[in-house]
């Protein structure tokens, strides 16, 4: 079995529930309805899709994501590849906020379309922890305020 190298650089064993954990959750952002069937065969085809990045029984977790986002996307799930590129995105930026300020300065990054579309456009503030609500809360205000 491959392992999995983390942000961080840490190594850790493959799990392949931690990518249908992903999956429902993204599915649940929308509400949008599915079955445990739907997220074990989507789960499995993200690491058919995948499986030819491996290289020296290691795979990056961006990998693993950017093949969530092609599977879903190839499955017709849209809109639900939509909701987790979003959530990346929103947690790329808080940990790019979390290693380049020194002192937090909080904002929310939930809330109104006129909140979140605010927060989109404010300069870079830091997000503590305690502030970042999970991924179905963030995805739903995301979504209607793209729309």
């Amino acid at each position: 079995m491959y392992q999995v190298v983390k942000r961080d650089g840490k190594v850790v064993d493959f799990n392949l529930s931690k990518i249908a954990i992903a999956i429902t959750k993204a599915f649940d952002g929308l509400d949008k309805q599915y079955t445990p069937d739907i997220i074990d065969l989507l789960a499995l085809k993200v690491t058919a899709d995948y499986e030819g990045k491996i290289r020296d029984g290691l795979i990056g977790v961006e990998s693993i994501q950017d093949s969530v986002e092609d599977v879903l996307v190839q499955a017709g799930y849209s809109d639900v590849a939509k909701a987790y590129i979003l959530y990346r995105k929103q947690r790329e930026n808080i940990r790019n906020m979390r290693s380049s300020t020194p002192s937090p300065t909080p904002t929310y990054l939930t809330g109104s379309c006129s909140s979140w579309a605010m927060a989109k456009t404010m300069p870079p503030l830091a997000v503590p922890s305690s502030f970042v609500r999970t991924m179905p809360e963030m995805s739903a205000v995301s979504l209607n305020c793209l729309a």
